[in-house]
């Protein structure tokens, strides 16, 4: 009897002081600049463990956040320098578009202007031409703008991206917009006296088809 009392006895004792073991784990990666930085922590019966790893190498804690730290300034840095390109191919882009349009107004205007003197140089028309502050004020000042003004200025809307000066170009558009109105203005006053004084059948009708290809 008293060997099965021992027998119950030592049961009871081993179920009685019979400890659970617990364990806690935490693991996190982090992918930087291409590279993955794993870092392990784990809690086991009261033992604390710490791994780390890089692309699956293991390193010391030291060299761990040393290398996490070198990747995280380089990809800002890529990142930074992706970032000023694109910002420097959208203004290289629009600078050349700029002075591309803006080239290309002045010849469009320049060819206005040649085309308003040549009907201001029609033969019918030149004993009647009417220069004046308001429109071209002299013949002078006409031959200057045709030999030139209008030369200078194709010179400069010609010239490759680089050697163009947008501001002088800017300033040469200016002043060509002012002389459409004053020549088409000089035209209309020179034909106006053209007909009002010309007494030939001849130039009348030279007049006539002038007036018609309007």
């Amino acid at each position: 009897m008293k060997k099965i009392w021992g027998l119950l006895l030592l049961i009871y004792s081993a179920k009685a002081t019979h400890i659970e073991k617990t364990m806690t784990t935490h693991s996190t990666t982090e992918k930087i600049n291409g590279k993955a930085f794993h870092s392990f922590y784990q809690a086991n019966n009261g033992v604390y463990q710490e791994l780390w790893d890089i692309d699956e190498v293991p390193v010391l804690q030291e060299e761990f956040y040393k290398k996490r730290l070198e990747e995280i300034v380089k990809e800002e840095t890529i990142a930074q320098e992706v970032a000023y390109q694109r910002q420097k191919e959208a203004l290289t882009f629009q600078a050349t578009c700029q002075k591309t349009l803006l080239k290309r107004i002045i010849l469009s205007v320049i060819k206005d202007i040649e085309k308003l003197i040549m009907q201001i140089q029609e033969k019918s028309l030149q004993p009647y031409k009417i220069f004046s502050k308001d429109t071209i004020p002299s013949e002078i000042e006409l031959n200057i703008l045709m030999t030139t003004t209008l030369e200078q200025a194709r010179h400069l809307a010609t010239k490759p991206d680089k050697d163009f000066n947008y501001q002088e170009g800017e300033l040469t558009l200016t002043l060509l917009e002012e002389y459409p109105k004053k020549l088409n203005k000089l035209f209309e006053e020179t034909v106006k006296k053209a007909i009002q004084e010309c007494n030939e059948t001849e130039h009348l009708k030279k007049l006539l088809d002038l007036v018609n290809t309007l």
